[in-house]
């Protein structure tokens, strides 16, 4: 037997834990002497003093669950001799992983030097050759000629896909022969990346055959990748600039120092500090942009450089579209309402696209593509719908739509069915303040930090000065912000996120008799921050984003588009018109690996795999042995706790007469 961890053996000093508790000194319990024979002894004395070991039994299992407790972490093996096996030769199958993350490494040198090494030191064996990212790459059969084998190895290169070797791990067996007595190897040259070697994605190879997985990394390498970029666009002094907040992941323990950059024409870079095992967002400027294709990039020295930019879209974006939804049979205070709110959504704002808007009745939901919509304004019109309608409004907003709900006289039913359909969990309590203006509530609370407030953190607002008559009054949900209200108790604007989407709930109506509020200089650009909320939806910005290697057509094809060319380099492509912003997949960014045991167990197929170490010849079949721990383990745990009840139930019997 052996030990994959053997240092943890240290945990067997607690053993003389038990024992010292057992052999505590304890005060032996002091004789009661009955008046009637107090004549017979001389006195009375209290005794004390130290006992042997109490309770063996019961301490000798305590001793054996710790003892097994510890080799439990110490990974025990079964070391089991081979079969004998005839002259007839060996078969060995090199496997290749040619996914993403192998390009963290040099791999013409690492996987022809390590091949030459294995067939100079079998110079009689029969190779055959497979190598995979997603799908096969290439092969070759049994027997193929060493030096054949080699010149292919030699033609490998990583791709840009996440790796998925399913179908070339169970190619594996139709590659050996069925020969009896003849020894076979498989060497696994991969970097077995958490991504690709997941053990429950991975099929059994069923030949009996050793595994050597050769690793070109002897701990997971350090990496640093720019996951997401979302730029906005702004006007000042008639030029145009540039923001992106750009999100960054150090996928090490250790801080980095690194250069971000943003390249339109012109280049504009800081530096940022990053740190260890840690997410984070930074902003950088870019003035006055001379192209309309961008690429975001930072500077480190890791192996792995796929992910270190990323490419998006700066130019025109197509107009923005909006509905707004209200019930049938519209009063003239409704069409008023949304006369104004089309009016306000439709004024160009510098450095956004342009904002058309449909305002329609409820069948808007049913007869009309929803998904092309960026956000759905429900003018106290949720009565109005019916389950269909709802049904249609539920996927929209969990697909990554954008929901804001204004409210109005018929609230309190309005948010109960947007409760009861999962849209929203604010709760309605009641109308605060008249319509008649004798009376008013100004704005005493704003979130900082939000992207829908930002916009007024930077200059003057007159979002506090104009007063707000009556308004619904809204318990927020747990898991929402308030972002404006008269205090923060009393919300005014609330936003929750809910499935990729998110719902906004404006606590007053857009009528002159709830608020002069609609008629601030504010009022617009918190429109606008509304409507173009959601980063991360691609889709929503009129952008199609794709990974290189994906299959873009599919996505072309959902926006109605047609592809004419084969794309396979990143950057920013015009399709019909709509920019394609392509990049390599991040999936392979995170450098985390799975351990090798858990791979030899789930590849071959009797779970008593050739465990090896790279370079060095397999020499024994081993079985893990923690199953077999565990099992006595609990064995041991009944069996203490029987002797425990046993000495706890003659302690507590009643003493014979």
């Amino acid at each position: 037997m052996s030990l994959l961890a053997p240092l943890f053996l240290a945990g067997l000093a607690a053993l003389a834990v038990p024992i010292i508790l057992h052999l505590m000194h304890r005060e032996v319990p002091r004789r009661v002497i009955f008046p009637t024979i107090r004549h017979i002894l001389k006195g009375q004395q209290f005794q004390s003093g130290r006992r042997g070991l109490r309770d063996f039994w019961t301490l000798l299992a305590r001793l054996a669950i710790l003892a097994l407790i510890v080799l439990l972490f110490t990974r025990p093996i079964w070391e089991k001799p081979k079969t004998a096996v005839s002259d007839a030769g060996k078969e060995i199958v090199l496997f290749y992983d040619l996914s993403a993350s192998m390009n963290a490494v040099d791999f013409e040198s690492f996987a022809v030097k390590k091949t030459r090494e294995i067939i100079g030191a079998e110079p009689n064996a029969n190779f055959a050759m497979l190598a995979s990212s997603d799908h096969i790459i290439d092969r070759a059969g049994l027997g193929t000629p060493a030096s054949e084998v080699l010149a292919k190895v030699k033609a490998l290169r990583p791709g840009v896909v996440p790796g998925n070797h399913s179908s070339a791990l169970s190619a594996i067996d139709g590659l050996f022969s069925e020969a009896p007595g003849v020894r076979r190897l498989i060497y696994l040259f991969t970097d077995l990346q958490q991504q690709d070697w997941a053990p429950s994605s991975l099929p059994r190879v069923s030949a009996q055959a050793e595994l050597e997985i050769v690793n070109p990394h002897e701990k997971a390498p350090p990496n640093v990748a720019i996951l997401d970029v979302y730029p906005e666009h702004f006007m000042r002094a008639q030029k145009r600039r540039i923001r992106a907040t750009v999100q960054v992941r150090n996928y090490s323990l250790q801080p980095m120092q690194a250069k971000l950059s943003i390249t339109a024409g012109t280049t504009s870079s800081i530096d940022v500090r990053l740190r260890g095992e840690y997410s984070e967002k930074h902003v950088i400027d870019l003035e006055d942009p001379a192209t309309n294709e961008a690429v975001v990039e930072i500077a480190s020295l890791e192996g792995y450089q796929l992910d270190n930019a990323w490419h998006i879209w700066i130019g025109p974006q197509p107009p923005t579209q909006v509905a707004v939804i209200f019930g049938e049979g519209p009063t003239r205070q409704k069409q008023i309402e949304a006369l104004f709110l089309r009016s306000a959504l439709t004024v160009n704002t510098p450095g956004l696209p342009a904002t058309e808007v449909d305002v329609s009745g409820p069948d808007l939901l049913w007869s009309e593509d929803v998904n092309s919509y960026k956000a759905i304004f429900l003018l106290d019109a949720v009565q109005a719908l019916g389950e269909v309608e709802m049904e249609s409004l539920q996927t929209y907003l969990r697909d990554g739509g954008t929901v804001v709900y204004v409210a109005g006289r018929r609230s309190a039913d309005n948010l109960a069915k947007l409760n009861h359909w999962g849209i929203t969990e604010n709760h309605f309590l009641g109308i605060l303040g008249q319509s008649d203006q004798l009376s008013a509530y100004s704005l005493g609370y704003m979130a900082r930090g939000s992207s829908v407030t930002r916009v007024f953190e930077e200059e003057s607002s007159d979002l506090l000065l104009f007063p707000i008559y009556k308004l619904a009054k809204l318990e927020a949900a747990e898991n929402a912000t308030v972002l404006l209200g008269i205090n923060e108790a009393t919300p005014l604007l609330i936003q929750e996120d809910v499935g990729r989407g998110v719902c906004f709930t404006l606590a007053i109506n857009l009528s002159h008799l709830w608020s002069e509020f609609p008629t601030s200089y504010s009022f617009l650009p918190l429109l606008d921050q509304i409507v173009q909320y959601q980063p991360g939806d691609e889709k929503k910005r009129g952008v199609l984003v794709a990974d290189v290697g994906q299959d873009y057509t599919a996505i072309a094809a959902a926006a109605s588009l047609e592809v004419t060319e084969i794309l396979a380099e990143p950057g920013v492509h015009m399709i019909d018109g709509t920019p394609l912003e392509l990049n390599y997949t991040r999936l392979e960014s995170d450098p985390r690996t799975v351990e090798s045991l858990e791979v030899y167990a789930q590849l071959l197929k009797s779970g008593s795999p050739g465990l090896t170490v790279a370079g060095k010849r397999p020499s024994s079949n081993l079985t893990d042995l923690r199953y077999a721990v565990a099992i006595a383990l609990a064995a041991f745990l009944f069996i203490e706790l029987l002797f425990a009840n046993f000495r706890r139930s003659r302690k507590t019997a009643p003493a014979e007469e």
